[in-house]
């Protein structure tokens, strides 16, 4: 497992951090902020050659017991082609994932370590 942290800002409430994942770096953009996080839990496919299209943020919701516990769901939309085997597939996930708040501004997810084919082709 390994740590990814994501900074969005100290002190926002529920609807603020889903605004400021939902928000694109730059005017017009899609945000990408969650993208290394969504790539880590995606479990349609046993490598890491998909290609994240979109994460999407459908709620944010804070533990009232413990306000530094943030469950995010969220909806991936990837691809993954395989030129050796000419198999091209895509989809989309929905996950749920809880995030650690810390006080200086980052949400910090653990996810699993990179997953490899056994065979690259």
């Amino acid at each position: 497992m390994r740590e990814v942290a994501i900074f969005i800002g100290p002190n926002l409430d529920a609807d603020e951090i889903k605004v400021a994942l939902n928000d694109g770096d730059e005017y017009g953009a899609e945000s990408t902020l969650l993208f290394e996080v969504a790539h880590a839990l995606l479990n349609r496919h046993a490598d890491d050659r998909a290609e994240i299209h979109s994460v999407v943020v459908d709620e944010v919701t804070i533990d009232p017991l413990h306000p530094y516990q943030v469950q995010i769901e969220f909806t991936t939309s990837w691809s993954l082609y395989i030129g050796c085997r000419d198999m091209d597939s895509a989809g989309e996930e929905q996950e749920s994932e809880i995030a650690n708040y810390t006080s200086d501004g980052n949400l910090v997810f653990v996810v699993p370590l990179p997953r490899r084919p056994a065979n690259h082709c």
